[in-house]
């Protein structure tokens, strides 16, 4: 189906039969509008390019291009997005919803959403490929999420930007000013499905603006998933909100690593500045952290990187991460001249045959520590 220059009115969904396409002429002057259950149903070897699409609304069957329910929940087939403008307003709804479907490639899109950028359901391999991905606020009280993993796919993200505030053309306002106590996240890996998703070179801001919080989430990099595994090479990744607390950050581990997952790694030439849980760290691309005495800043190391500690409310203890990785790197560098004490503590390694090292009470103290994956922590 070739679609010739002008708006394109979806008054039913649009089903694309297995093997065949939907093209415009080109992507600026093709254009479909579309409303709640009226929208773009895939099915397996299928492929949508060089068109606009206009979104708004609710459905039971709702999101701007989703699975046909024929699909099913078996994986099958493939289909690929390329050179395509999404716009999702007015809807907390997703922009393209990912179900039975092998392999997705989704290449050089520009999606602005309200609500989430990309869902995957049930969805063996994703592909995003120099695609960007802003979030809005023209739908409020909901959260708003770049990509939203909850199956055991595989994610590969290369080149991409996932931002609040950077719209890159109308009708939306581009910034996250009017929610003041929901979650604002680039990527999400969820579930216990397990699965991966691999970020190479990519780019990210998460704001939010309204100036009024309660607890949410404010990051770049979320897992939540016991059994998923995220990992980071190169980019910029920063995370904003009028408060800092320990839900604002870049990068955020909320599960505890095991064998099977709950891992974040990160490597090559990664910029963040926070992050919080346990975190593995490869390459200079390392965090910074500044550790002060609150309940919630307590056995806070696990991202690798530049602790600046200080203790002048009261004693402060930084433990190492139970399972370290191979030349994970750490500098403690204490602020301040109190009385207090702190204290660097191994859980179940050793720094040089010591299980616990206390920073002395004056400024810039420092320690310097690597892990040798002999047991031993050594001081660099």
């Amino acid at each position: 189906m070739v679609l010739l220059p002008g708006t394109h009115i979806l008054n039913a969904p649009l089903f694309l039969p297995p093997y065949t396409s939907i093209k415009g002429l080109t992507k600026n002057a093709c254009i479909l509008v579309g409303e709640g259950n009226s929208n773009i149903r895939y099915n397996k070897d299928t492929s949508i390019t060089d068109l606009t699409y206009n979104y708004t609304g609710i459905g039971n069957r709702s999101g701007a291009i989703r699975s046909s329910d024929s699909i099913g929940s078996s994986s099958t087939g493939s289909l690929n997005i390329n050179n395509v403008i999404i716009h999702v307003k007015d809807t907390h709804r997703s922009g393209i919803w990912l179900q039975g479907i092998n392999t997705v490639t989704i290449r050089d899109c520009d999606i602005c959403s309200s609500g989430i950028g990309v869902e995957l359901i049930n969805t063996l391999s994703v592909h995003l490929i120099n695609t960007n991905i802003i979030l809005s606020d023209t739908d409020t009280n909901h959260s708003h999420i770049g990509i939203y993993k909850t199956d055991s796919s595989r994610v590969w993200i290369r080149g991409a930007m996932i931002a609040t505030g950077y719209a890159f053309s109308e009708p939306h306002t581009g910034g996250i000013f009017n929610e003041e106590d929901q979650d604002i996240i680039g990527v999400w890996c969820s579930g216990n499905a397990g699965g991966r998703i691999e970020i190479f070179d990519s780019w990210s801001i998460v704001r939010n603006s309204s100036g009024v919080f309660t607890n949410q989430t404010i990051c770049n990099i979320l897992n939540t998933s016991e059994r998923g595994w995220i990992r980071i090479y190169d980019g910029y990744y920063q995370a904003e909100a009028a408060y800092f607390g320990e839900s604002v950050a870049e990068i955020i581990n909320n599960v505890t690593p095991t064998y099977r997952g709950g891992r974040i790694e990160i490597m090559g030439n990664t910029r963040y500045k926070r992050s919080r849980g346990t975190i593995y760290s490869q390459g200079p691309g390392l965090g910074v952290e500044r550790v002060q005495m609150t309940t919630s800043w307590q056995n806070a190391v696990g991202s690798g990187g530049l602790k600046i500690i200080n203790a002048e409310f009261g004693d402060i203890d930084c433990t190492l991460p139970a399972i370290p990785t191979i030349g994970e790197e750490y500098i403690f560098k204490r602020t301040d001249m109190s009385t207090h004490r702190v204290r660097i503590i191994c859980r179940s390694d050793s720094i040089e045959g010591d299980t616990e090292v206390e920073l002395a009470a004056a400024p810039y103290s420092t320690l310097h520590i690597m892990f040798g994956g002999d047991g031993t922590w050594y001081r660099a």
